[in-house]
């Protein structure tokens, strides 16, 4: 029933459901209801543990990547990686958990991963590693292009 949402799946466990507009109801597949979804709410499900929780939040940010843009609105550290790994089709790895108290409020346009990775280590107390690709030997594959986030001494 919803007018304007976004599911994302990139996890075959974790699956979140933003609307914009409209009405959304997020059902198990044997049709019992989970939740329904008003305006600027997301629903972030775990399938495995079968556990959901509700959230207000300014939903563009999820949906952004059509505009171009790439947005966090006071997310945590450990979400901002996670999405920029989906987007950039990058491996990162947070070293230490404390970073991942850390929240991050920005908007991003046109820049590449490691564009963006610097001007978060600018602002916050963080830093980084590149590691080079490498080339699997037996089958010739490129493997994804790795950083690796630790906190700033």
């Amino acid at each position: 029933t919803g007018t304007k949402f976004l599911i994302q799946g990139y996890d075959a466990d974790r699956m979140i459901v933003s609307l914009r507009e409209g009405m959304v109801s997020v059902k198990h597949s044997d049709g019992k209801c989970i939740t329904r979804l008003n305006p600027n709410q997301t629903l972030k499900y775990d399938l495995s543990e079968d556990t959901s929780v509700v959230v207000n939040e300014d939903v563009y940010k999820r949906y952004a990547w059509k505009d171009a843009k790439v947005v966090f609105r006071s997310d945590p550290m450990d979400e901002v990686m996670e999405r920029l790994s989906q987007l950039y089709n990058v491996k990162i790895i947070i070293k230490d958990p404390e970073i991942k108290k850390y929240t991050l409020r920005a908007t991003f346009e046109d820049e590449t991963i490691n564009d963006i990775l610097f001007l978060i280590k600018a602002t916050s107390p963080i830093t980084y590693k590149e590691l080079p690709r490498t080339i699997d030997e037996t089958t010739g594959d490129v493997k994804q292009k790795t950083f690796i986030i630790c906190k700033r001494k």
